[in-house]
């Protein structure tokens, strides 16, 4: 990229996603987007979780890891919200996969129904779990987390979605009166249409 065509794709990304996360009493937050050197990729990629809690507003990554601009960046609107802190992180990587690129060009759907084919589907109910998230296999976790997001966000809208930014219990929200087991069979009644290959 040449460097004012990409700071007018980081501007549309901003754009865009604050546009859909903010509400009119919200301002957006000032971000910072450093893109290193590929020589640093592993650096950069190491240092994700230390640069997100010491240096707030910052957005740090390799010339080859570019495409997940959107994802980071969602992540930092997302912080602007009041009470985002409290997300739950299924929320939080779910909403950044829904707004970003996902990887390899397939759609977040996709993505699960190959995981359901190659038996690496989690149920939703270890997924909502904000003490097991993190256990699981990130790719599976983030794009699941990603189609759920996108699911609940097309059945329900993307104001009742909002609702559970920073809320104590975002599974009530999500579950809207439903089960567990209700949900879940009609979110993979979607899934299950799609062939992966």
């Amino acid at each position: 990229y040449e460097m004012d065509e990409l700071a007018g794709k980081i501007q549309d990304h901003y754009r865009r996603i604050a546009d859909r996360l903010l509400d009119e009493n919200t301002k957006g937050p000032h971000i910072h987007v450093y893109i290193h050197s590929n020589l640093y990729h592993f650096d950069v990629w190491d240092a994700k979780e230390m640069v997100a809690m010491y240096r707030p507003g910052e957005c740090h990554l390799s010339e080859d890891t570019l495409g997940y601009i959107p994802h980071e960046m969602t992540h930092l609107i997302q912080a602007a919200i009041p009470g985002a802190e409290r997300t739950s992180p299924w929320i939080s990587e779910g909403l950044a996969e829904y707004m970003g690129n996902p990887p390899w060009g397939m759609s977040l759907n996709t993505w699960v129904a190959g995981f359901r084919k190659t038996g690496d589907y989690v149920p939703l109910k270890r997924l909502v779990d904000p003490r097991q998230f993190r256990k699981i296999n990130p790719v599976v976790a983030y794009e699941e987390a990603g189609a759920l997001v996108q699911f609940w966000i097309e059945t329900k809208g993307f104001s009742h979605f909002r609702k559970a930014i920073g809320a104590a219990r975002p599974v009530e929200i999500l579950l809207a009166g439903r089960t567990m087991e209700s949900l879940e069979a009609e979110w993979l009644e979607t899934i299950d249409t799609i062939d992966p290959d």
